[in-house]
């Protein structure tokens, strides 16, 4: 309900936790400024911030800042503005959980900032803030959360009341969306916890005593922090003792700094042993000299009886954040946002020994150590019955970024590097098979050959004349039969006979051909007297549409087709139209582009040995650059499907020798291919191959200064036309390469219109076509006789198809191991193979009768409801997250990766499954029992059935939930790369369908959950199969 007023307290308070002697009593509270300049007490993901200590600036991406720890009840105040004049957006969360897989924010709950709704409660119409901003400008909101009770103020003002807040815990943070929401500035940020109390004053020691000596000759107060000198002298005792607490604390400590919390200990600190206390360590785990401690010597560990996993303790000299929570003999360690320690006397029978009630100390280890921050309150562990499984699944095991290290290693190591050479004749030797065999093994494979020799049609159109030096005539091209290409040919009204030409390509820049610098390069090059032809690019200015989003090359793909072959095409038609002219010389033809553009220029460059010149501008790097720096990860384009396993970029570079090139890049870069890291790896690989030619200056570099961002602006078309001097005009002094101002001539994008076909063909439409008649081998065989062959030759021709990876062996590493309900909970570390880490949460009952492998693309987190039934049964549970999912997700432009794994000769779809068949070997060979195999969601479920199929000794049964009856589904939904992966296996459609695969894998019961009644009809061969063959097959609602 609305109401508007708040209380003088914002709600009738009353914190009560008041038995002797316990952490707090009612009406305590514990106010922490939030911003310093490291923003120590924040996770930021996906975004990019600045904080000066005073403001933080949101300044891009679709991310978020949220609180490094949980609160329950509290206060948040905030004053903000936003930098964008016209319209803006960003959101304060709290009470938020982590944001589910894929998405870069929480679910709920959300106070919006967004222009004409700033301070209204997302999701709940009667919260709102109406009148009581001012858009622009500085405002201020404090918002109270008590219970399922939440107050908002703004300006001063009362704003909402609402009584319906759920869960009773979360986070609190701020939503990033920029550049379409615009930055933001947020200053004064407090938080105030209800019911916790400060345990430092920052002016003296009251509170705390030195443990039977004097304190003051080892420990000092300095700028309000609570420092350790490291000088001899006692450990640092509270006054009170305490028994079930929350206990939270920063800390910094200097290079090899040791230090460690008391918890719960006697007066003589003892923290070994019957009736002693526990220690939790503080330590800089980076100096060498504890290179060789234990597990549970590093930071965070519950010191010699469980190690903090995973270790997250920050570099000497910065701040962390350590939480501490007991609760009988339970103890929960969070460090710096991540529970890295739960214990208790079930898994740790030594803790049923310890006191449940003593002092908090600080340890004096003879280093110089600070403290701030430090405050106390009520336990905020659940009971164990009321824990939900969803807190066991969703504990850290392996950290975020260790898959994607994993991932950049692997494929660095598959990169094809460049040969060493020693002469002109083994180059040319070495290059010509080459440039054939990515032609054929990458671009134009599959349907994509009869593509290649087809001979496209070309329509002209009208003519226009801005000027009388020169005119623009319209034309469509067919880059491949139905797909029409809108083109401008820029000429001279009169030609001579032979005359260089130039074909102009461009990235994304949804202008397109209408761009005004693309125009003013064409207008400049044709009052050079070079014609110019102007294409237009997939996705962009005519061409942009939902057919043409280059993630749904892999469309193409899925079919068996190089999706990059109309990418190709297109140029080499565009080629095809120039030479055509009378006026054509084939000896000085020319490519240039920016972005995009440029690497559109690098591979018709490199492919296509008419271009006698290449100017890329900012278009690409190579591929060992862009795992070094990820900002350069392309589209699907940029990384075909099994290139690198041939070529990388620099392969590509030195293939445009012995002709002439120009590469161009920019040296502040804020796109990506930046200068410094872009080209040296490029000029490196190219230079040598030039020299050994004899022909060492037709390869030229710029780097533009001015204004040094991604352009093609002045600076880089005079470098342009430098290059053209040289390599067409033999450095003649008369042909100009001063930039003509052409502004008056630029003309704009409806008069540029091409008319274009109703109906013209993109990714979409192609692939839908091929799918038709896909799989080219539907048939599942009709006795047993013939089945036996059958699948032995699918089996092997799957392997082949998913890059399926057999001999993944496993093995594992407790990472820490609880009880819940009577069950033991094991965490694991499983290296699968020499690459992978998979993370994995083993939930055992006592007798246990069988064993059930589960997987989500969720992440396994998401889990808990499937998981339940199969604990109900008595089985063994272990969740794992596959590579791409759940805590193996990356979490900077993650799709990149998954191409990254193509490119190199791998498939996501073969990842997955060959770690789901090697995690359910491990687990035969390891628990006894064959594996129930369980998957939850469409990507999920193909994965398991592939691996399934490819491995059927260890699965006792597969259980897919919501999966796919037919691959024809993910063009039937028009799906892009970035949607899942795993579906665009090169060349599976073509091969099989989720029949066929299950035909292979039904060996064993297979079980589909979730398969709407209208697709069931897909399935039919695979029922009919199953019926001769007396294999269990389910199709439940």
């Amino acid at each position: 309900m609305r109401n508007r007023f708040v209380p003088r307290l914002a709600l009738a308070i009353l914190v009560i936790w008041a038995r002797p002697g316990s952490a707090a009593a009612e009406d305590h509270a514990f106010t922490l400024t939030m911003l310093d300049k490291d923003l120590s007490r924040w996770l930021v993901t996906d975004c990019a911030v600045e904080c000066d200590g005073e403001v933080l600036t949101l300044k891009e991406g679709n991310g978020l800042v949220r609180s490094l720890h949980r609160v329950r009840d509290f206060t948040l105040e905030w004053t903000y503005r936003p930098l964008q004049s016209d319209t803006w957006d960003s959101g304060v969360y709290f009470r938020a959980d982590l944001p589910p897989q894929g998405r870069p924010w929480p679910v709920r709950y959300q106070i919006n900032l967004r222009k004409g709704q700033e301070g209204d409660l997302v999701g709940d119409p009667e919260a709102r803030a109406d009148s009581l901003v001012n858009p622009g400008a500085w405002n201020t909101m404090r918002l109270t959360v008590v219970g399922h009770h939440a107050v908002l103020d703004v300006n001063g003002k009362p704003a909402w009341r609402t009584d319906r807040i759920e869960p009773l815990d979360g986070y609190v943070g701020f939503q990033v969306e920029a550049p379409q929401g615009g930055p933001f500035e947020i200053r004064d940020v407090k938080l105030t916890e209800i019911g916790a109390r400060g345990l430092l004053n920052g002016v003296d020691l009251s509170g705390w005593e030195g443990a039977g000596k004097d304190a003051s000759s080892c420990w000092q107060v300095r700028d309000g922090l609570l420092v350790c000198t490291g000088a001899e002298g006692p450990w640092l005792r509270s006054v009170e003792e305490y028994d079930d607490f929350n206990f939270r604390i920063e800390y910094k400590v200097g290079p090899g700094g040791n230090s460690g919390v008391y918890v719960r200990v006697p007066a003589d600190g003892n923290h070994h042993g019957d009736q002693s206390g526990v220690e939790v360590q503080i330590l800089d785990d980076a100096a060498d000299r504890y290179r060789e401690l234990k597990d549970y010597q590093f930071s965070a560990s519950l010191y010699a009886v469980q190690a903090a996993s995973p270790r997250t303790a920050r570099p000497a000299g910065a701040w962390n954040l350590l939480e501490i929570d007991c609760r009988g003999g339970s103890y929960a360690i969070t460090h710096n946002g991540v529970l890295v320690v739960r214990a208790d006397t079930a898994l740790a029978p030594e803790l049923a020994a310890r006191r449940l009630r003593g002092f908090l100390g600080l340890q004096n280890h003879s280093e110089e150590v600070w403290f701030r921050n430090a405050r106390v309150a009520p336990s905020s562990q659940p009971a164990d019955a009321a824990r939900p499984v969803a807190d066991l699944l969703a504990r850290p095991v392996i950290g975020s970024k260790r898959s994607s290290s994993e991932l950049l290693a692997h494929v660095g190591s598959r990169v094809a590097p460049m040969p060493p050479l020693s002469t002109a004749e083994a180059w040319n030797a070495y290059a010509d098979p080459l440039r054939s065999r990515i032609l054929d093994e990458v671009v134009f494979r599959g349907a994509a050959r009869a593509w290649r020799e087809t001979r496209g049609a070309v329509e002209w159109q009208e003519v226009l004349e801005p000027v009388p030096e020169y005119r623009i005539r319209k034309l469509r091209f067919e880059a491949l039969p139905g797909l029409w290409i809108p083109a401008l040919l820029y000429e001279p009204t009169s030609p001579g006979e032979k005359m260089p030409v130039m074909l102009n390509v461009n990235g994304h820049d949804p202008n397109g051909k209408s761009a005004p610098y693309k125009q003013t390069r064409c207008v400049n090059l044709v009052r050079r007297g070079i014609p110019s032809l102007n294409v237009e690019w997939f996705g962009m200015g005519q061409l942009r549409s939902p057919g043409f989003d280059h993630g749904r090359l892999n469309q193409l793909e899925l079919c068996g087709a190089g999706g990059i072959a109309p990418f190709l095409l297109a140029m080499q038609r565009g080629l095809d139209v120039l030479l055509e002219q009378p006026y054509a010389d084939p000896s000085r033809v020319g490519v240039a582009g920016l972005s995009g553009g440029g690497w559109q220029t690098i591979w018709i460059g490199a492919m296509d040995t008419r271009v006698t010149l290449s100017n890329p501008v900012a278009g690409y790097s190579g591929f060992l650059t862009r795992i070094a720096h990820p900002s350069d990860l392309g589209d699907s384009e940029q990384m075909p499907t099994d290139m690198a396993t041939m070529a990388d970029y620099t392969h590509l570079t030195a293939m445009l020798a012995p002709r002439h090139a120009l590469l161009t890049y920019n040296v502040k870069d804020d796109c990506c291919f930046k200068a410094d890291h872009a080209l040296p790896p490029l000029l490196e690989a190219a230079r040598p191959v030039f020299a050994l030619l004899g022909i060492a200056e037709r390869l030229r570099h710029h780097v533009n200064q001015d204004p040094g961002t991604h352009n093609f602006e002045k600076d880089n078309r005079e470098a342009l036309y430098r290059a053209i001097r040289a390599a067409f005009f033999a450095d003649s002094a008369d042909f100009s390469v001063v930039d003509i101002d052409c502004a008056a001539e630029i003309l704009t994008a409806e008069q540029l219109q091409v008319a274009m076909p109703e109906s013209n063909a993109d990714f979409h439409t192609i692939a839908v076509g091929l799918s038709q008649a896909m799989p080219l081998e539907p048939a599942l065989p009709e006795t047993a006789d013939a089945d036996a062959a059958w699948r032995t030759e699918r089996t092997m021709r799957l392997a082949q198809t998913v890059r399926f990876h057999p001999e993944y062996d496993v093995s594992g590493r407790r990472v820490a191991v609880e009880s819940w309900r009577g069950h033991r909970v094991t965490h694991w570390k499983l290296r699968v193979g020499d690459a992978w880490t998979v993370p994995a949460t083993e939930i055992e009952p006592p007798d246990a009768v069988g064993t059930a492998l589960l997987v989500g693309e969720s992440g396994r987190a998401a889990l808990g409801a499937i998981l339940q039934p199969w604990l109900d049964r008595s089985y063994r549970v272990i969740a794992v997250d596959p590579f791409f999912w759940g805590e193996q997700r990356f979490p900077d432009r993650e799709y990149l990766s998954a191409l990254l794994a193509a490119t190199v000769g791998d498939r996501p779809l073969g990842i997955q499954s060959s770690q789901i068949a090697g995690v359910a070997r491990w687990l035969r060979g390891h628990r006894g029992h064959k594996v129930e195999l369980v998957a939850v969601g469409p990507r999920a479920s193909l994965a398991a059935l592939v691996a399934a199929a490819c491995d059927r000794e260890p699965i006792a049964g597969a259980h897919l939930h919501n999966g796919l009856a037919s691959l024809k589904e993910v063009l039937e939904r028009d799906l892009t790369f970035a949607q899942g992966p795993e579906y665009f296996c090169f060349g599976l459609l073509e091969r099989f369908d989720i029949p066929q695969i299950a035909a292979i894998a039904a060996t064993n019961p297979l079980h589909f959950h979730g398969i709407p009644e209208s697709n069931r009809n897909r399935l039919q061969p695979l029922v009919d199969y199953c019926q001769r063959r007396n294999v269990p097959l389910t199709l439940a609602p």
